[in-house]
């Protein structure tokens, strides 16, 4: 007897306790060696909201462990990786010689997309992620795989399982800087190639039996933003043999699936590969069967059945979506699977036999006082009876697999409390491997009914009772208690000494089972608590590299500088700030900058070149070293402040134009355009002055304005003028701080003129000519035939281009 309480794990264990009493020294024939249900609830066995949160977590982390167990996946769930090998890929390292970075990434590192992978470029991380199937065909599926420990999704649907590394699905977040390789733990399975030259793996590493991934990240810091990649994957687990069709099925959505919880118990029961290895001839062959296979069936039939849902639609009653940890005992595995779908496990007439409580059709035999030896025992369990139940289970809401709970009764509902007077009981219990709300929801609601059917009886029987098993229901009728047809559920079977039947039996209530409306999942409320999953990255990044930022040591050298200012996240959770820099054109090379902290907007970097470009880089950590995107700006240093200049056009002595510029110390080259012609003029625009060619120094001159800079004078015809116009740069090549404003010159070839050899004497202007007796000085400076005549007082004659003028001079006219 007490050999078999040992076995005893919940359920109705509690009852086991009436019988030992009331038979002393009887032997165990029946009873629950798995159970989960009332007893557990009531005896408080299941107050472990916070070991089983942390639990649900604990599954989805990378771990790095020589004693890591792997778990045995049924139904869709999220794991994270068992670290088989973790490395840098080095073709230097005596271990990998054969690495070679760039064939796993020709493109896509570094600060250039265009830059191939070197040594120490690329982190590879390999996992195994759960144990193939008992059947030797490996999990089924693997799906939106995870980098980080938020809800994004880096691989939705990933490539087929066996592939070279590959970045086929991956999004384009990560798309030139990860590549994966996933092996589904086939008995079949391969030595990868990749993995043998990358990490040095022997042709020996073939991993069957164990599913597994392989991830090679090419660092970017701008793309592993939160640090080293911890790697989770949705995985759809094992096939399961499904003794309706005598063969083994897969995950689906309707109809036999994988996910069955009562064909699940039956593959982790009989597995010899990770699970009780019960033998079970009907699937395996064999002299030996200890399984019930009909009872599986049932119970299967019964978790495929359909119910409806809110606010519309149906589902099946019970799914399972589990990921067994292979290290802790076969009994506790089995006795969380159980809950998925308030199943018992039976061991009777020597086989192994599963129930899952439900409405039942009580047993033509009843227990009487003509059956019934001796005296009876009955209790209540009165104060110790919940009115209130709560369970944590994984929520597969949005595939996060995150702890939620769900309560029962509704909140609202006082009808068990107002029964109990307002004194709260409150049992709290785990659902490990129920992973969805309205599931979770009437598992909990059936749950608290069976709970109160709190009457519980041991008594000794005749002979006769040896035709009930375990999970029958019984009508009882005893004259002492008061009891008429009493239908009670048979929870122990023992034998006395004497040859009697020893019963332990529960309260028995079909409306137990009966369901009620439940309430749809609530929504995610609104609210405005920051998330530490997440912070923004600063905004408005401002770089300035000018006089006002150069540095002016004591004895006069100008130490350029670049200020970076930022507008800082709204984020309590902020910590401080991480910076790089580098030169924008090649050869780049991050530099590393000081860390600012919370409270900072900007900071000074240098030192740095003088006209160079620079780019920088920033972005946000937070309190639990969550990283932000960068945020970046480029600049091109220039520490000599505003250009200022002025503009002089001349003619040369060939009477050409040409242009002088006198520039302040900022200025190092100048774009210049003209135009050329009779006035007036039009100006060129400042776009057209822009887009000419550039110079260096301070005195130039321009041939065409539609071809390129020549040291070449403006050659101008009779008449002709010429408009310049220019911008100065601080910087050679017509780069970096441009002056505040364009500059104009202006210069006009005076006319031409023919001087004839004639007979002296003083002339005088008659209409359009000049007679005799007047003296005729031209005067360069003015541009104007000036006539000094004796009558006429010395008037002057405008020429403009285009006039006839007779000029009759004396030979001495210069």
């Amino acid at each position: 007897m007490s050999g078999a309480k040992d076995f005893i794990i919940g359920g109705v264990a509690i009852g086991l306790s009436f019988v030992a009493a009331a038979v002393p020294g009887g032997q165990f024939l029946a009873g629950p060696l798995f159970a989960y249900g009332t007893g557990r609830i009531i005896q408080g066995l299941t107050k472990i909201f916070f070991t089983e949160e942390q639990r649900i977590q604990g599954q989805k982390l990378n771990v790095r462990s020589t004693q890591a167990s792997l778990p045995v996946v049924y139904g869709i769930s999220r794991v994270g990786l068992k670290v088989m090998d973790m490395r840098i890929v080095n073709d230097q390292d005596p271990a990998t010689p054969s690495a070679d970075p760039a064939a796993l990434f020709p493109t896509g590192g570094g600060e250039d997309a265009d830059e191939a992978a070197d040594n120490d470029d690329i982190l590879a991380k390999v996992g195994a992620l759960a144990l193939g199937a008992v059947d030797g065909t490996g999990v089924q599926d693997m799906n939106n795989v995870r980098v980080y420990s938020d809800t994004f999704n880096a691989i939705p649907n990933p490539g087929p399982f066996s592939a070279a590394p590959t970045n086929a699905g991956v999004d384009a977040r990560y798309a030139t800087h990860l590549k994966y390789i996933l092996e589904d733990g086939s008995d079949v399975q391969s030595p990868r190639v990749e993995l043998q030259n990358q990490l040095g793996w022997t042709a020996n590493f073939h991993g069957r039996g164990v599913a597994y991934a392989a991830f090679f990240s090419f660092y970017r810091p701008d793309v592993w933003n939160q640090g080293m990649p911890q790697y989770t994957v949705e995985v759809t687990g094992n096939r399961v043999y499904d003794p309706r069709t005598s063969a083994f099925i897969n995950f689906a959505t309707s109809g036999p699936s994988s996910d069955n919880p009562a064909l699940c118990v039956l593959d982790y029961l009989t597995s010899g590969r990770y699970g009780g290895a019960v033998p079970y001839a009907a699937r395996d062959g064999g002299a030996d069967d200890f399984i019930d296979e009909q009872s599986f069936i049932d119970a299967a039939n019964y978790c495929d059945d359909l119910v409806s849902i809110q606010p519309s639609g149906t589902e099946k009653r019970f799914r399972m979506n589990a990921a067994l940890d292979t290290g802790i005992m076969v009994a506790a595995n089995v006795q969380d699977m159980l809950a998925t779908c308030r199943g018992e496990l039976i061991w009777q007439n020597g086989l192994y036999r599963l129930i899952i409580r439900q409405v039942t059709t009580p047993e033509t035999f009843e227990l009487t006082e003509d059956n019934i030896v001796g005296a009876i025992q009955w209790t209540r369990k009165g104060a110790s009876v919940p009115n209130h139940m709560e369970a944590v289970f994984p929520d597969s809401l949005d595939n996060d697999y995150n702890p939620n709970t769900v309560t029962w009764p509704l909140v609202g509902d006082t009808t068990l409390l107002d029964e109990d007077a307002g004194v709260e009981n409150r049992a709290e219990l785990a659902l490990p491997y129920t992973t969805t709300y309205l599931q979770a929801q009437r598992t909990i609601m059936v749950l608290l009914r069976e709970a109160r059917n709190d009457v519980f009886i041991n008594l000794t029987a005749t002979q006769a009772a040896y035709e009930l098993q375990v999970g029958a229901v019984v009508k009882v009728t005893h004259e002492g208690p008061g009891f008429d047809q009493l239908e009670m559920t048979v929870r122990q079977i023992s034998l006395t000494p004497d040859g009697l039947v020893g019963l332990a039996l529960q309260q028995y209530t079909a409306a137990a089972y009966d369901l009620d409306t439940l309430a749809a999942q609530p929504s995610a409320p609104t609210t405005n608590l920051p998330d530490l999953t997440s912070i923004d990255p600063p905004t408005a990044l401002v770089l300035t590299a000018d006089e006002t930022t150069t540095l002016r040591t004591q004895d006069g050298q100008a130490v350029p500088r670049i200020r970076v200012e930022w507008t800082p996240p709204v984020d309590p959770y902020l910590s401080h700030y991480e910076g790089q820099f580098f030169r924008t054109a090649a050869p780049t090379e991050l530099e590393a900058i000081a860390n600012p902290q919370k409270f900072d907007d900007n900071i000074f970097i240098w030192p740095v070149t003088e006209a160079e470009n620079y780019t920088v880089q920033i972005r946000s950590v937070n309190s639990l070293g969550v990283k932000s995107a960068f945020v970046s700006a480029s600049i091109t240093v220039v520490s000599e402040g505003q250009p200022d200049f002025s503009l002089t056009a001349i003619l040369d002595v060939s009477l050409a134009a040409v242009v002088e510029a006198d520039g302040n110390a900022g200025v190092a080259s100048y774009k210049i355009a003209f135009v050329k012609g009779f006035s007036p003029l039009t100006e060129p625009t400042d776009a057209v002055v822009r887009a000419r060619g550039f110079v260096n120094g301070q005195k130039l001159s321009v041939a065409d304005v539609n071809a390129a800079y020549t040291d070449v004078p403006v050659a101008l015809g009779p008449g002709e003028a010429c408009l310049f116009k220019a911008f100065a740069y601080s910087l050679a090549g017509g780069v970096g701080n441009e002056s505040e404003l364009p500059v104009t010159a202006f210069v006009t070839r005076f006319i031409d003129l023919v001087f004839l050899n004639l007979a002296g004497g003083n002339y005088t202007i008659v209409q359009d000519e000049l007679l005799h007796n007047a003296d005729i000085v031209f005067d360069l400076s003015e541009s104007r035939l000036r006539i000094q005549d004796s009558v006429q007082g010395g008037a002057a004659l405008a020429i403009t281009s285009g006039d006839r003028i007779l000029i009759l001079a004396a030979p001495d006219v210069p």
